[in-house]
């Protein structure tokens, strides 16, 4: 065979990939979530379809904002959770930003998403495959050794001291600053989902049912997991405002959407506490837009979605 009727292997990316995290458990799990999101969606796309526009719809207009006051002549932007980028209007974005950093645990979904751009978008981007809270594979090492104990009192006792040494403010990992837009979509309910999930079943396998009574050790146990989910709530917040350009001429533009709670079967659940959450938002930022819609996902389910469009605290006092 002559060289020029050589097969030839597929282009190269024109984009950037960095990995932060090696915990493959991890990164199946979510993988999984998100392959399971993609079904859904493609099952139920006209139930979905004005949660899908109107998501893009948000990030577009909050991405405009940033945009019209920034100052800069390189603006950048810092994407947490683009996932399988179905609500997430990327093309638009790497259309008017110079550089676009995108922060998310599901490799497969975000390259696929970004090799759909033209060549010369892709080079704009840069992948990084982290878990924003930095503390997700702690968590579930936690879970892990813990879970080698035989009784369940031991089990009980050994994780919950092991989530209570966990320090969420000093293992969150910094992704830059001072970028133009920061968006943040559907990214804080799944903060210590996986670790949860994995708590729960080995928890079961242990013969431990979780929540239970008050006062018991189950108990205790359920009551540090919401505290440390809540705590990643928080640091994530916390995140958003020191990546964002801070306030003053040219500050930056921060979109935070996330569901409140779901509707199953008749029935309502709370994912985000707002006593929770709110006072880490007054807190660093001031409030440039709101907008609420309820995701019809499939039948039977449903999520409230609350999209914020938010500007550095002391920008409007300026």
């Amino acid at each position: 065979m002559t060289r020029g009727a050589e097969i030839q292997g597929p282009e190269p990316d024109s984009f950037t990939i960095t990995r932060m995290i090696t915990d493959t458990n991890i990164l199946d799990q979510y993988r999984s979530i998100n392959e399971g999101f993609l079904r859904t969606t493609i099952s139920h796309e006209k139930m979905q379809r004005r949660h899908i526009d109107k998501s893009r719809m948000r990030i577009k207009r909050s991405a405009d904002i940033a945009l019209r006051q920034s100052t800069t002549d390189t603006p950048e932007a810092l994407i947490f959770g683009l996932g399988n980028s179905i609500d997430v209007p990327l093309k638009d974005l790497a259309e008017v930003f110079r550089k676009i950093k995108i922060v998310d645990l599901d490799e497969k979904a975000v390259v696929a998403a970004v090799r759909k751009l033209p060549t010369k978008l892709q080079e704009k981007i840069d992948v990084v495959i982290a878990d924003v809270s930095g503390i997700t594979e702690e968590y579930n090492q936690v879970i892990q050794v813990a879970s080698t104990e035989p009784k369940a009192d031991k089990f009980l006792e050994k994780v919950t001291q092991g989530l209570q040494d966990i320090d969420t403010d000093a293992e969150a990992p910094s992704f830059g600053t001072n970028y133009t837009f920061v968006c943040s979509q559907l990214v804080m309910t799944e903060l210590g989902s996986i670790p949860f999930k994995s708590l729960y079943e080995k928890s079961r396998e242990h013969g431990i049912t979780l929540p239970s009574q008050p006062n018991s050790l189950e108990h205790q146990l359920t009551l540090e997991a919401r505290h440390l989910t809540r705590s990643m709530q928080q640091s994530h917040i916390e995140a958003l405002a020191h990546a964002v350009a801070p306030s003053g001429s040219g500050s930056g533009i921060v979109h935070l959407a996330d569901t409140s709670t779901i509707r199953s079967e008749g029935r309502r659940s709370t994912l985000l506490q707002p006593v929770i959450i709110n006072p880490s938002i007054i807190k660093n930022f001031n409030k440039r837009a709101t907008e609420s819609w309820l995701w019809r996902c499939a039948p039977g389910l449903a999520y409230d979605v609350t999209a914020l469009a938010l500007e550095p605290k002391q920008l409007v006092a300026a």
